[in-house]
C-alpha cells in the first residue's frame, strides 16, 4: 500500500461506506490516517459534503462526525441510494397545526383545527397499512389546537380556548389538569424544562408554572413583548420568544432576569437553537445569531430561503430544513451561501409546521384534508 499513488488509493476508497471509512480504515494504518484527515479527500470522495464553510467549528463536535453527518444526511435526501419515501396520516377534520415526535421517534402527536390532539403510531411495521396509524385521540379543548410538548409521557396542549391541558399517556391519556383562566388569550407555544412549564401567549405575555404544585399557586409572569409571542425555544438555561413586535427575547431563567432582546426585521415565526447557534425565520429569510458564550451575537442572514414566511426550522451538523407557507420545505446546507439540497412539496397548502427526530421528519398542512406526512429518515 506504501507504493500505490493516493489518487489510486482515493479510487479504492470511493467503494467504502463513509462509516466504514471512519470507523475502520481511518485507523489502519499512518497513511490511511493521513489520507482520511485531508477535508479536500473526503469532498472527492462524497460530493454530497458540499461546501466546508461552516458557522460552527467542527472540531468542537468532532471532524469525523461531522464529515459522518454530511455524507449520509445528504446522500438520503438527494435520494442517491432509494427515492425518498412519505407516509401520510390522515384522521383530523380540520388542518393540522403542531405536530411532535417522541419516544424515541416510536409515536407522533399533532394538533388540529378540529379541536382535538390526535396520537399516531410510527412503528414501521405498520407501513403500507396507514389505517392502523391512528391510536386515539385527547378530545376537551374548545378551540383550536395550536401547540404541543410532551415530557415522560406527559402531553401538554395548548389552545385558542385559551387554555393548556395535561394528559398522562401513562394511563390511556387521562386529563390530569386544565390550566384556566390564566391565559386571556390563545396560547401559541409551549416548552417544559426541570419541572417548569413556560407558555407564550397571544395577549404578548410569557409566563411559567412550576410543575410540582397547584399552577393557581405558582402562575408567575415572568416578562411581556409588545404583541403576541409566536414562538418559543430553549437554549441550554436561557429561554428565547419571538413575537410579532419584531424582537427575539433571551430570558436567563437562572438569573430570572432578560439578558437581550435582539430586534428583527419582521415578525418573528420560527427559532431553532443548537451548535452554537440561533436560528430565526422572519418573512421568507433565516436570522442567524452566535450562542457562543451566552452573547446572542448576530452572525449573517441567509435571504429568501422560501418564496413566502418560514413557520418551522431545524438544523443540525450537517443539514438546515425549513417549512413555509408556500406549501414546501428545503432541506439546505447547514453553511455559509448554503446550496438547496432538496425541495419537497408533497403538501397542497402552506406547511404549518415540522419536527424532525430521531431521523424522522413530521409536517404538519394546513388544508382542509388535516395531513401528516412522515418521512423516515433511517428505512427498515
Amino acid at each position: 500500500m506504501d507504493l500505490l499513488p493516493e489518487e489510486i488509493l482515493l479510487h479504492i476508497f470511493s467503494y467504502v461506506e463513509c462509516k466504514t471509512l471512519i470507523s475502520t480504515v481511518k485507523i489502519l494504518c499512518k497513511r490511511f490516517y493521513e489520507l482520511l484527515s485531508v477535508e479536500n479527500n473526503w469532498k472527492f470522495l462524497f460530493p454530497e459534503i458540499g461546501s466546508n464553510h461552516e458557522y460552527y467549528d467542527i472540531d468542537d463536535y468532532g471532524r469525523d462526525k461531522v464529515i459522518y453527518y454530511k455524507c449520509t444526511d445528504r446522500k438520503f435526501w438527494r435520494g442517491i441510494d432509494q427515492p425518498i419515501s412519505i407516509d401520510y396520516l390522515r384522521g383530523s377534520i380540520g388542518a393540522v397545526d403542531v405536530v411532535r415526535i417522541f419516544d424515541h421517534g416510536q409515536y407522533c402527536l399533532s394538533g388540529s383545527r378540529d379541536k382535538s390532539v390526535n396520537i399516531w403510531s410510527l412503528d414501521q411495521q405498520l407501513r403500507g397499512d396507514p389505517s392502523k396509524y391512528h391510536i386515539g385521540s385527547l378530545d376537551g379543548h374548545n378551540g383550536w389546537v395550536w401547540t404541543l410538548e410532551e415530557c415522560n409521557n406527559t402531553v401538554y396542549s395548548g389552545s385558542w380556548d385559551h387554555n393548556v391541558m395535561i394528559w398522562d399517556l401513562n394511563a390511556n391519556g387521562k386529563l390530569l389538569d386544565t390550566i384556566r383562566d390564566v391565559h386571556p388569550a390563545a396560547v401559541l407555544r409551549l416548552q417544559v424544562k426541570d419541572n417548569v412549564l413556560y407558555t407564550g401567549c397571544h395577549d404578548s405575555a410569557v409566563r411559567m408554572f412550576d410543575l410540582r404544585v397547584d399552577y393557581r399557586n405558582t402562575s408567575h409572569e415572568l416578562y411581556r413583548h409588545r404583541r403576541a409571542a409566536l414562538c418559543m425555544t430553549f437554549c441550554d438555561d436561557y429561554l428565547i420568544t419571538g413575537s410579532e413586535d419584531k424582537t427575539v427575547i433571551v430570558y436567563d431563567t437562572r438569573a430570572n432576569a432578560i439578558l437581550k432582546t435582539l430586534k428583527t426585521a419582521s415578525s418573528v415565526t420560527a427559532l431553532n437553537c443548537g451548535y452554537d447557534q440561533l436560528r430565526v425565520g422572519i418573512r421568507n429569510d433565516v436570522q442567524i445569531y452566535s450562542t457562543k458564550d451566552g452573547l446572542f451575537t448576530e452572525m449573517d442572514i441567509i435571504p429568501e430561503v422560501h418564496s413566502k414566511g418560514i413557520m418551522g426550522i431545524h438544523h443540525d451538523l450537517s443539514c438546515m430544513i425549513t417549512c413555509s407557507i408556500d406549501g414546501t420545505i428545503k432541506v439546505s446546507e447547514a453553511s455559509k451561501s448554503p446550496k438547496v439540497i432538496k425541495v419537497l412539496d408533497h403538501h397542497k397548502s402552506a406547511v404549518a409546521r415540522i419536527d424532525y427526530r430521531d431521523g424522522i421528519l413530521a409536517s404538519a398542512s394546513s388544508d382542509a384534508t388535516g395531513t401528516i406526512g412522515i418521512i423516515r429518515r433511517y428505512g427498515p
